[in-house]
């Protein structure tokens, strides 16, 4: 069992939604998010594929011409190199969700 706190931030730096530390039987980052999805509103399907474009009902655009936005994913502050389906948590870690502008930091 994996005590774990859920934060997104949008594109202005303020956090949109927290979620203070909860206990879950999985440590899967996909399975975490779905149990929270009542307040984080990921569309079932994008939680089924492991690409987020959508949370709280603030949408990443995402296309070939102008703004591109994605959701990046840190792990106590860390840069996730495994998406939501493989990502795993432990004991005390902070799953952080930022609303991010081009292709990385």
């Amino acid at each position: 069992m994996s005590s774990v706190s859920i934060r997104v931030i949008g594109a202005d730096g303020f956090v949109v939604v927290e979620i203070e530390e909860q206990d879950y039987d999985s440590s899967i980052v996909a399975d975490i998010l779905r149990a929270n999805n009542d307040t984080l509103r990921i569309p079932d399907a994008q939680l089924d594929a492991g690409f987020i474009t959508k949370i709280y009902g603030i949408e990443a655009i995402w296309g070939a011409t102008g703004d591109q936005w994605w959701w990046m994913l840190k792990i106590n502050d860390e840069l996730s190199s495994a998406g939501i389906t493989t990502a795993r948590v432990g004991d005390g870690d902070i799953i952080t969700f930022t609303l991010t502008e081009g292709f990385g930091e």
